[in-house]
């Protein structure tokens, strides 16, 4: 039953139209009849042979429930979509390489596509809305910027910041009362229009909610809707929560069918779940045995076998088919329970009722049904942790031993889950998810199948207080573990503030143990993490106290290691002789460690190229040539080293090199002196120079961004924009700046915000640069200056301080 939102569907009929139009999202409080607005679009958009559109594809975000603790990801909705466009290895590369594959199919013809139900992987808490999927993110970017189709989204929270060109975010309001008495009276309520409008307006003209009140009244009352008055009040603040009008209704059934009857004991079974569920999965619940409090409502205990009443076994039987089919029929007519995986409560729902009746293929309900009988059910301790362990004993079992591939590793992410809700948090991590899913330190699922949102899903439950503080039951050891890890995910993911957090339990841990070497680590990732977001003055604190540490542990490598972390951010705060001593002082360091290595290789060897290289624009030719020379000899060098020496060396550590590689050769050409004595602008795109040069860039960018490493790919597309705009090929470093901007804005980035403003600036001035694509933020150079500027004095990246002042000369 629907009934027409017309304003929503001349503007949705308006952007098939309308080239400029690139996403519509429609937001409302859970409820208000998205979904059933967008499921009327598409019936009509059906009659009319689809409007021209080549594909349409739809995903329902629902399945993944809605509750911000178990961190649903994008995952599943990025491997069935890539399936359904014909991408070839659904399963390879990271979430990011899948999400930009996707974007081509999607872009590749004129498609409809459309995400309901968004919430799930947006934040509730500040910033609210703001999407905490980098896979989703970029797809949603990459789809504002071109989409020759439609993307239409559906959430109960708009997008901060994403009021681009060509995104439209729309609020879907509550019915009107005259229109919510048109909804009542088309599903049977009976009364005048005034009696009509003034229940309407009694349950906040809320879709779920009038669609459960008129099934209530037509059951209770005889379809009068005069009784609307006795349904069950709630406080204020519950009927502010989203669905709280609804939820007056459904305690109100639960009072019609009694609190003990099985119709609320299954809708209990089924919030269990956080998606639609199979027969098998609820029969896991119900059988074999009883449990006291749930499943007793919905079977019977028999006493089999034995021997004269000796030996004898109890088995729960659960109710006969005819019972069983009463009951789903009450549920079905009470639109709390769906009857297909593709139903929603606004649809009539009819359920089978024959002597050879067999059981729904798929059990459903709306999100807020499944939320309201969960909360009940966790009143339960000992009935929800029973319940949680059938259902982690029967998804481990059902998996296969070391799933190798998206789909199959489903059912042990599923165990892991119910095993934290059964309590049963070692065993679900030491036998679950650090022995099959990672495969111990392989970390097959992250390297391997890149499923990094998942991985956050399944850790998420180990945590007593969400990223900071894990239970208790899994000792020191396992806790140090679960910190360090859901840091490197959720920073993998470009959550980067959120990473703060474990990072900090976990320094905070190792330094109560004493474990001096552990702390000394934990403090310099935290440094680290501390530099790209922006907390300059805060990354050096946590570069000190690692140096302390490290010096405390007394060992060789993380002394050195722990010098370059504090170089690195006194560096980039314009420290820049100071940081000069460090280096030199780690390096001396790397010599008596690995005499054979005299040099500083991988990460720490970049970060003393890297300060080199900025000393270059202070010395006069001769000197700068010289240094410059010494940089290739010394990138060269450790490059062989990481790439033919070392076994352990990872895409990160190559990719860095082939980076200091192309950015000496780059600036090798601004000292090159031609027989006339000028110094060329660019070089060449078809020269040997520029070939290796081009070489460089492309494995450096290509290998972080295989890496999975997002806080570390602007690196490179900043660098190789430059290099573009020295060549003259503007639309390229126009391209690279965008996404590296992109990037920047999305995790909360600053420093490489500040150089890809910086960038843009110098890109628009330049009097040759044609926009050859939309830019967004379409901004000026003077502008991009100026938040360029305003990130320096925030973040304290006076290092940038001279390139800002020349461009704005």
């Amino acid at each position: 039953m629907f009934v027409r939102r017309e304003p929503e569907l001349k503007r949705l009929e308006l952007a098939c139209a309308d080239t400029r139009q690139n996403i519509i999202l429609f937001h409302a409080a859970g409820g208000t009849g998205k979904t059933a607005l967008l499921k009327a679009w598409l019936k009509q958009l059906e009659v009319n042979n689809w409007n021209g559109f080549d594909k349409v594809y739809g995903w329902s975000f629902y399945s993944q429930g809605t509750d911000e603790a178990r961190q649903a990801s994008s995952e599943s909705f990025v491997h069935d979509a890539l399936i359904f466009f014909g991408d070839a290895e659904p399963d390879a590369g990271t979430a990011l390489d899948k999400a930009a594959r996707l974007v081509a199919l999607v872009q590749a013809q004129k498609t409809l596509l459309l995400l309901d139900g968004l919430e799930p992987l947006q934040h509730k808490a500040q910033p609210q809305g703001k999407l905490r999927d980098a896979g989703l993110e970029r797809l949603l970017n990459d789809l504002a910027l071109h989409n020759p189709g439609l993307l239409v989204v559906s959430s109960r929270l708009a997008i901060p910041g994403f009021d681009w060109q060509g995104v439209a975010q729309i609020p879907v309001d509550a019915f009107a009362a005259a229109d919510g008495a048109a909804l009542l009276q088309a599903l049977g309520v009976q009364g005048t229009a005034q009696e009509l409008e003034t229940a309407s307006t009694a349950f906040g003209g809320h879709g779920l909610a009038l669609v459960l009140l008129a099934t209530w009244l037509k059951a209770l009352h005889g379809a009068d809707v005069r009784c609307h008055q006795e349904v069950a009040l709630l406080d204020a603040a519950d009927v502010e929560y989203f669905g709280g009008h609804a939820q007056r209704v459904m305690r109100s059934y639960e009072q019609f069918f009694g609190e003990d009857s099985a119709e609320i004991a299954l809708l209990k079974v089924l919030s269990l779940f956080d998606r639609p569920v199979c027969w098998e999965e609820v029969m896991v619940v119900l059988e074999p045995s009883l449990i006291q409090g749930l499943t007793d409502k919905l079977g019977h205990v028999e006493k089999q076998g034995g021997f004269l009443g000796f030996f004898q076994h109890e088995t729960f039987v659960r109710l006969d088919d005819k019972h069983w089919a009463v009951l789903l029929q009450r549920l079905g007519e009470a639109r709390l329970l769906n009857n297909s995986a593709d139903a929603d409560l606004g649809d009539e729902v009819v359920i089978a009722q024959s002597e050879d009746w067999t059981p729904l293929k798929v059990f459903d309900t709306h999100p807020l049904i499944r939320e309201h009988f969960a909360a009940g059910l966790q009143r339960m301790p000992d009935v929800w942790r029973e319940a949680n362990r059938r259902l982690y004993e029967y998804y481990k079992n059902q998996a296969v031993e070391f799933p190798d591939s998206f789909e199959t590793m489903q059912p042990l992410y599923a165990a892991v889950g119910h095993g934290c809700r059964a309590g049963l948090h070692l065993e679900a991590l030491n036998d679950v998810y650090w022995k099959r899913i990672l495969r111990e330190n392989k970390f097959f699922s992250i390297r391997k199948l890149g499923l990094l949102g998942s991985d956050l899903s399944a850790l998420a439950g180990m945590f007593a207080t969400l990223w900071t503080r894990p239970v208790a039951t899994l000792g020191e050891d396992w806790q140090g573990f679960i910190l360090n890890h859901a840091a490197i995910c959720l920073r993998a993911q470009s959550r980067l503030r959120e990473a703060l957090e474990p990072m900090r339990a976990g320094e905070d841990m190792r330094v109560a143990q004493e474990s001096w070497l552990n702390a000394a680590k934990s403090a310099g990732n935290l440094s680290e993490l501390q530099v790209t977001l922006g907390d300059l003055s805060a990354a050096v604190e946590s570069a000190r106290r690692s140096m302390a540490w490290a010096d405390k542990s007394e060992d060789a490598s993380w002394r050195m290691v722990s010098r370059t972390t504090l170089a690195d951010a006194l560096q980039l705060s314009g420290e820049s002789e100071a940081a000069l001593v460090l280096f030199a002082e780690a390096e001396t360091m790397q010599q008596e460690w690995q005499s054979e290595y005299p040099l500083l290789y991988s990460l720490r060897g970049y970060r003393y190229c890297d300060a080199l290289l900025a000393r270059v624009a202070q010395m006069d030719n001769s000197a700068a040539r010289g240094l410059i020379l010494e940089l290739r000899e010394r990138g060269e060098k450790t490059l062989d080293w990481v790439t033919n020496h070392f076994t352990n060396m990872g895409l990160l550590d190559i990719s860095l090199h082939h980076l200091t590689l192309a950015r000496v050769q780059v600036l090798s050409t601004r000292f090159t002196v031609d027989n006339a004595g000028a110094n060329p602008p660019y070089t060449d795109d078809n020269s040997a120079q520029a070939v290796e040069i081009g070489g460089h860039f492309q494995q450096a960018v290509a290998g972080l961004r295989d890496s999975g490493n997002q806080d570390d790919l602007p690196r490179g597309l900043l660098h190789r924009a430059t290099w573009y705009m020295q060549q003259g090929r503007l639309a390229k470093a126009q391209r690279d700046l965008q996404e590296a901007l992109q990037i920047a804005q999305r995790g909360e980035m600053r420093l490489h915000e500040v150089d890809a403003h910086l960038g843009f600036a110098a890109l628009l001035k330049r009097p040759d640069f044609e926009n050859l694509e939309a830019l967004e933020p379409n901004l000026s150079a003077g502008a991009h200056l100026d938040r360029a500027e305003a990130l320096i004095d925030a973040t304290g990246y006076e290092s940038r301080r001279g390139r800002l002042a020349a461009l704005r000369q």
